[in-house]
């Protein structure tokens, strides 16, 4: 994360959405892709100046402020024979992708095109969200729980001392 501030922290609350840059996972896997997702990238900068762009573009999406972890050409592919061919390395870049986003997730994720690339991604990202979700839905019911139970505690602790 940038500012010297770690997924962990913003995860946490430790550190106010409004003290961080939103952080904008975008891919793009063809030329008009890389075109579209610029275009967007610029306009979004027009109004969050701060936000940061990461996943995969081309020479536009670059130019326009985005960091791309891999050359978008490997995911340019035409026609089921080329699909075929690379899809092992397509699966592999997809996978890299997934794990890159799962240990610093992005606020937002935009799969500009390639559908059969992208909603593997977004359905991934979208399940651990959920589960993240869940996961701190329940650690709050316990500690509400626990505040509970230890206020209680403390009442019958503070009766008994008393007597």
């Amino acid at each position: 994360m940038g500012m010297g501030v770690s997924a962990a922290e913003i995860q946490s609350g430790a550190v106010p959405a409004a003290a961080r840059p939103l952080r904008i996972g975008i891919v793009a896997g063809e030329p008009s892709g890389d075109q579209l997702g610029a275009r967007l990238i610029r306009a979004l900068q027009a109004v969050l100046p701060q936000a940061r762009f990461e996943g995969v573009g081309g020479p536009e999406m670059k130019a326009a402020g985005c960091k791309s972890l891999f050359a978008m050409e490997r995911l340019s592919v035409l026609g089921l024979t080329e699909i075929l061919g690379r899809y092992l390395e397509l699966r592999r870049l997809r996978r890299e992708l997934i794990e890159h986003f799962l240990a610093d997730p992005p606020d937002v994720f935009i799969g500009v095109d390639s559908p059969g690339f992208n909603l593997g991604i977004e359905e991934r990202l979208r399940a651990a969200f959920e589960e993240n979700q869940r996961l701190r839905d329940r650690l709050e019911d316990e500690n509400v729980y626990l505040k509970e139970d230890l206020g209680l505690a403390q009442s019958i602790e503070g009766i008994v001392g008393n007597s």
